[in-house]
């Protein structure tokens, strides 16, 4: 790979799980960021590359992998964006301590040290897709889970990429990803398009957008109530739903009744460009999932000079 190239596909794909995600992304919300560390060297032709991006971008990508030998579902969920990073061959100190979680490491003392410190600004749910999507930057071979080798594979996205903008580094990611997302923020705001009636969840410390379950190993897409304060699961899907989602929604649905519902009903919804037969035949006994198709349509306006 040229070194152009290299620049322009370089990004981290790390295998984790859901409390070190959960983690972060609390630190983050109550701090503003956070410094982590996972005890590896970063390749020496590799640094130059992601100071440059940092620098250029203001963040640098780290994928998560969610590891299925840690209880992880076997698919890429989140990006980490880092706003800077601390890299040598030699083991350092956080640079700073109130403002550090441990990571994958047991943090037992304030003398611990790493090879790689990094800064996170934000660490944000996508997909989820599948880690395939992502190529060893060497060999140009799609990155196995079972070839994994340590926490970290160094890839390139070679699917659909196209380079990143300095107002957006979503090009980088599916188009797919970017559709699920959009599609959950528009239905957050307008409900009742979904059904009339339908309002976001609040408890005293969330919405229902991205409701965590489970410790935050899983996350609802949409918690809402309905007209009659019943409690409905939303699933959303960017593509063809299959019976995996149905199951999926399933296990929602059954948490939510167990730990919120109490007393009242709880049905879902997936929505969905289209479904498969399967997913299709399972709904049509169970009364309390419906499905949703959505239709994408584009509007066009002249820049303003």
């Amino acid at each position: 790979m040229h070194k152009e190239q290299l620049a322009d596909n370089l990004v981290l794909v790390g295998s984790t799980h859901y409390d070190y995600i959960e983690s972060l992304r609390t630190f983050i919300q109550n701090k503003g960021f956070v410094w982590s560390s996972w005890n590896f060297r970063i390749r020496e032709q590799w640094r130059e590359t992601i100071l440059k991006r940092i620098k250029t971008q203001g963040k640098f990508p780290i994928y998560f992998y969610m590891s299925k030998k840690k209880g992880g579902s076997g698919l890429v969920e989140y990006v980490g964006y880092v706003s800077e990073i601390r890299m040598g061959d030699t083991p350092t100190k956080t640079p700073s301590p109130s403002f550090t979680n441990p990571g994958e490491e047991d943090f037992p003392t304030d003398d611990f040290k790493s090879y790689t410190w990094f800064k996170f600004s934000a660490v944000d749910p996508v997909g989820p897709f599948e880690l395939q999507i992502f190529r060893d930057i060497e060999t140009e071979d799609p990155v196995i889970p079972s070839k994994l080798k340590s926490s970290f594979a160094y890839a390139f996205i070679a699917e659909g990429y196209e380079k990143p903008t300095l107002e957006e580094e979503q090009s980088i990611i599916p188009t797919f990803i970017s559709v699920e997302k959009d599609l959950r923020k528009y239905l957050v705001n307008n409900l009742t398009l979904l059904e009339h009636g339908l309002k976001l969840y609040q408890d005293q410390e969330r919405t229902g957008e991205e409701y965590p379950v489970e410790g935050g190993r899983m996350r609802i897409d949409i918690l809402a109530m309905d007209s009659k304060d019943n409690f409905v699961v939303v699933e959303l899907k960017a593509g063809v739903a299959d019976v995996s989602t149905f199951g999926q929604i399933s296990a929602y649905i059954g948490w939510v009744k167990e730990n919120l519902a109490k007393n009242s009903y709880v049905r879902g919804i997936i929505v969905a460009n289209d479904f498969d037969d399967k997913i299709k035949y399972a709904v049509k006994l169970t009364p309390h999932i419906k499905l949703k198709r959505y239709k994408l349509m584009f509007e066009f306006e002249d820049e303003k000079s």
